[in-house]
């Protein structure tokens, strides 16, 4: 019997992940590509070359949209590792969102969002 709240649907999208949760020892979080095979109203199942834990704290990174969800299960199928990811927050639209910072900071600020660093307090 399937107990999911919501049907899922199948999709093709390259995205780019990255852990937000790392070993002390570790350096900085390594973006790595992945794929979106299906959607659903609360998650995703993405396929990725690499495993990574349960509970493991991620951003997808999408065309123009950013994802953070929670991994709640890893399964090696042949040569990739499924992924099931519960979507906790979702920002659309960077690029607008960029733009809009850039234009309150200047030329100097063109860079994406993602990368931009902090701004101080005045």
């Amino acid at each position: 019997m399937d107990r999911r709240q919501s049907s899922r649907q199948p999709v093709e999208e390259v995205v780019i992940l990255t852990s937000l949760t790392f070993a002390p020892e570790a350096q900085a979080p390594t973006p790595c590509p992945a794929r979106i095979v299906e959607r659903s109203a609360f998650g995703l199942k993405i396929e990725t070359f690499a495993p990574i834990a349960p509970s493991t704290l991620v951003r997808l990174d999408l065309a123009d949209s950013l994802l953070l969800g929670e991994v709640a299960w890893c399964a090696r199928v042949n040569d990739q590792y499924q992924i099931g990811l519960k979507i906790e927050e979702s920002l659309q639209h960077v690029g607008d969102l960029s733009r809009l910072v850039a234009s309150l900071l200047g030329s100097d600020a063109q860079r994406p969002l993602h990368q931009s660093e902090p701004v101080e307090a005045r």
